[in-house]
C-alpha cells in the first residue's frame, strides 16, 4: 500500500464550491444501499465531483477520496465529540431536554384541544338528545289529541245514535 501525501486544509471557498457541486449528486452520494452497483456508481459519482471541481477556479487539486472524507468529516465531528468529552455529551442530552419538552408542550396542547373539542361534542349531543325527547313528548300530545277527539266523536256520534233510535 503506497503512502499518501497529505494535502492542505480545504479552504472556505473550496469547501463552498465542493458543497455547490456536491448538492447536484446529493442523490446518488447519501444513497443508503449498499451492494456492488451502488458502490460502483458512488465511486464514479466522487470522480466526476473531483474531476468538476479541480476544473474551477484556484484550487488544489483533489481526488474523490479527498472530497468524501471532506464533506463526511464534519458530519462525523458531533460524533467524536460526543465520546471525547463528557461536558459536550451533557451538552447534546440537554438540547435532546429541550427538545423533548417543547414536544411534549406541543402534545399537551393538541390534548387539552382535543378534550375541549370532546366536551363540546358531549354538550351538543346532550342538546340533541333533549331536542328528540322534546319532539316525541310533542308527537305522542298530539297523538293523544287525536285520539281524545275521535273518543269525543264517537261519543257524540253514539249519543246522536241512540236519540234518532228513540
Amino acid at each position: 500500500m503506497e503512502k499518501r501525501e497529505r494535502a492542505g486544509n480545504f479552504t472556505e471557498s473550496e469547501k463552498e464550491i465542493m458543497t455547490s457541486i456536491t448538492s447536484k449528486y446529493f442523490s446518488i452520494i447519501e444513497n443508503k444501499k449498499t451492494d456492488a452497483i451502488t458502490i460502483k456508481q458512488k465511486t464514479e459519482t466522487w470522480e466526476r465531483i473531483a474531476d468538476e471541481f479541480n476544473l474551477s477556479a484556484n484550487n488544489v487539486k483533489r481526488t474523490g477520496l479527498q472530497l468524501k472524507n471532506a464533506l463526511l468529516q464534519p458530519q462525523l465531528e458531533p460524533v467524536k465529540s460526543r465520546f471525547d468529552s463528557t461536558a459536550n455529551f451533557i451538552i447534546e442530552e440537554k438540547k435532546n431536554c429541550d427538545i423533548y419538552e417543547t414536544v411534549q408542550d406541543y402534545t399537551k396542547k393538541k390534548t387539552q384541544k382535543h378534550s375541549r373539542l370532546d366536551q363540546k361534542l358531549e354538550i351538543e349531543i346532550e342538546i340533541l338528545q333533549i331536542k328528540k325527547q322534546r319532539e316525541e313528548e310533542l308527537l305522542n300530545q298530539q297523538k293523544f289529541n287525536t285520539l281524545k277527539a275521535e273518543l269525543e266523536y264517537l261519543i257524540v256520534k253514539k249519543q246522536f245514535d241512540e236519540l234518532n233510535k228513540n
